[in-house]
């Protein structure tokens, strides 16, 4: 209940106890939620020097995904 209030809360009391360098990052037990920015924090704060792994798909080019090409077109108009 009040879960954004209560959060804001505890970001502005720890600020004007330890100063502005302390993150505040909420995170969900029941569900799970956050528990991957809470960790990567924690490394941030931990090791500031390590890059951290990202897991990115490679994107095609949208020409291939919009228009087909000339086999792909051609078998469409052999079994049509």
């Amino acid at each position: 209940r009040d879960t954004l209030f209560n959060l804001d809360s505890l970001h502005f009391r720890t600020k004007a106890r330890y100063g502005e360098d302390v993150p505040v990052v909420g995170t969900s037990a029941r569900f799970g939620l956050g528990i991957e920015r809470v960790v990567s924090t924690i490394r941030q704060l931990l090791y500031p020097d390590l890059l951290l792994p990202l897991d990115r798909v490679l994107a095609g080019p949208m020409e291939k995904i919009l228009i087909p090409e000339w086999d792909q077109f051609r078998e469409q108009q052999l079994i049509a």
